[in-house]
């Protein structure tokens, strides 16, 4: 887990990436899945960096990761 963000009560977890394929991608989810369960969280962030000049706009999303909720972005 790359960064840990505490407000109040709340815990926002955040896991930074730098774009390597849609395989390193997946991966990253699945970490970032395993690092919610571990500190009892349902919700997270995945921010992916991508520095490529083929590299296309996208929208935040939501992706689903087992029982977890995971905003994934792009920039």
């Amino acid at each position: 887990m790359d960064l840990v963000v505490t407000y109040g009560k709340e815990e926002f977890i955040v896991e930074l990436k730098i774009w390597r394929g849609e395989k390193y991608e997946q991966s990253g989810r699945e970490q970032l899945s395993e690092y919610l369960s571990s500190r009892g969280q349902n919700k997270g962030y995945l921010v992916t960096f991508d520095f490529s000049k083929t590299r296309q706009d996208k929208d935040p999303e939501w992706v689903e990761v087992g029982d977890k909720r995971i905003v994934e972005v792009v920039i």
